[in-house]
């Protein structure tokens, strides 16, 4: 974890928005997601701002690529993954490593493939964490109970 930051931020359990927020993200509402984390960023200190604003990013560029914004997708999930990088492995009950490598392999599906590729297999793609074979996903802990336990 990065100087600027303490351990004890990241420490903290998630307040009811940011478990909303990951709901809507793991069930692909990215937009949706930005408004609600939109409400945590806002109104955040940092460094914590950073984190929110790296995870709207994200969820905005997965949403620019559903819709065939590849150039704007592109940049927001590396300027998202940049935001929510010190933060790994996990802020908030938040697997940031796992979602970085998810946004990382989109990226990479994206160059190798293509977006109507890309967008063919989102759903397995996109980090989503109840549909994705791991034992915890990247928006999956304990406090959801649609997530297998990390416990």
């Amino acid at each position: 974890m990065s100087d600027y930051m303490a351990e004890d931020v990241c420490a903290q359990p998630p307040s009811p928005t940011l478990l909303a927020a990951i709901r809507q993200f793991n069930a692909g509402a990215y937009f949706t997601c930005h408004e609600t984390l939109e409400e945590l960023w806002l109104t955040e200190d940092l460094p914590l701002r950073w984190f929110y604003q790296g995870l709207l990013q994200i969820a905005v560029g997965l949403n620019h690529l559903r819709r065939g914004n590849e150039r704007g997708g592109v940049s927001l999930l590396r300027s998202g993954g940049n935001l929510v990088r010190p933060f790994a492995p996990a802020c908030l009950a938040i697997d940031v490593a796992a979602l970085l490598a998810g946004a990382n392999q989109v990226l990479a599906n994206l160059s190798a493939q293509g977006l109507e590729r890309t967008q063919a297999a989102a759903d397995q793609l996109f980090p989503n964490c109840p549909d994705r074979a791991l034992s915890s996903g990247p928006i999956c802990d304990r406090y959801l109970d649609r997530c297998p336990s990390s416990a």
